[in-house]
């Protein structure tokens, strides 16, 4: 089922000068996308499900006050919000003639924790570092380039009427929790090895990295620090981080 809130603004004017909404429904998710034609500040956001950003154009401003929170929110970047945490906006660049227009993707509670329930059984993550889990705060990233090509697939998926149109954003959905559980299991990964560096050889590897990017770094070196051959480092560090 596909669900129209607003008249697209490429094909008629908008109905809302501020955040028009466009919006797609597919299982257990839902794709918007925002336009925003004028200068504005603290326009509140919140969603009663994880949700997902990622700037298409223009600039805006994000305002968490809970955690003093303010940062640009730019194209190529993800803003990933926790269930009823509201945010606040400002769109310093947006106009009639260059709107700041972003993407945003609701993923139920349950799909997320389904998904993370099958990362700890394929990538156990546990043994070290504790099981693979949604972790409800704030999370700010550039993407990569696959990021940047799931998006755009995820866009065309949504807005398609293909027979398998259901299955497929399923699937787009299942990588797109992946990315982020991965993401944010990246995050806690570097907290715990700045913390306990002699916990084993990955946490002292990961805190060298961390102390000497400055530096060129060899695999051997990693190696010797990690107390493990070639083989065995690549395998542990390619599946954790």
């Amino acid at each position: 089922m596909i669900r129209q809130f607003n008249k697209s603004p490429t094909v008629c004017e908008p109905q809302v000068l501020v955040e028009n909404k466009v919006s797609f429904d597919g299982p257990h998710s839902q794709l918007s996308i925002y336009d925003t034609y004028q200068d504005v500040e603290r326009v509140k956001l919140k969603s009663d499900q994880p949700l997902f950003c990622a700037m298409l154009s223009g600039r805006k401003i994000m305002h968490y006050d809970k955690s003093n929170y303010h940062s640009d929110f730019l194209p190529h970047e993800s803003f990933v919000m926790a269930p009823n945490q509201g945010v606040e906006i400002d769109f310093p660049e947006a106009s009639l003639q260059q709107p700041t227009s972003c993407l945003a993707i609701e993923i139920s509670n349950e799909r997320i924790q389904a998904t993370a329930e099958n990362l700890n059984l394929e990538s156990p993550l546990a043994v070290e570092y504790g099981p693979w889990q949604y972790h409800e705060n704030l999370l700010h990233c550039h993407h990569n380039e696959q990021t940047q090509v799931l998006l755009k697939r995820m866009t065309q998926i949504y807005t398609e009427n293909h027979q398998d149109r259901n299955y497929m954003i399923d699937l787009a959905v299942s990588e797109l929790t992946v990315r982020l559980l991965r993401q944010q299991g990246r995050e806690v990964i570097l907290s715990f090895c700045a913390e306990q560096k002699d916990h084993s050889g990955l946490t002292a590897v990961v805190n060298f990295i961390n102390e000497h990017l400055h530096e060129p770094i060899d695999n051997d070196t990693l190696c010797r620090i990690a107390c493990m051959c070639r083989t065995k480092f690549f395998q542990e560090f390619k599946q954790h981080l």
